[in-house]
């Protein structure tokens, strides 16, 4: 792949995602969430850590899918974590495809001492 392709590819995730956003953004205000607009967008964010996924790989697809949802992962790609070759959709799937944390990874949120 091409820098100039990975540079496409890149515009446009941002591009679904930017969509995505303004999308749930709206929904928050139509259901007259306007003190957080931001609601649907904190719904299954959090990366999941490689534990967790290492953990995920011995249960059925149903049970998968559940503890998923339940662990507050519900906008990242489940395949891409699971599946042995990762999504099969790849580019051109709806959900976020984002390396899996270990419990030592800093997060752009968390405090720094010091």
């Amino acid at each position: 792949e091409t820098e100039k392709d990975a540079l496409e590819r890149k515009r446009l995730e941002e591009s679904k995602r930017k969509k995505y956003e303004e999308r749930m953004i709206r929904k928050a205000k139509r259901e007259k969430r306007l003190d957080d607009i931001e609601y649907y967008l904190r719904q299954g964010a959090e990366v999941p850590t490689a534990e967790f996924v290492q953990s995920m790989k011995c249960l059925s697809k149903e049970e998968q899918l559940k503890r998923w949802k339940d662990g507050n992962h519900s906008q990242h790609c489940l395949a891409f974590h699971i599946e042995s070759g990762g999504c099969k959709r790849d580019r051109t799937c709806a959900f976020l495809h984002v390396e899996a944390r270990n419990s030592n990874s800093f997060v752009e949120g968390d405090e720094v001492a010091g």
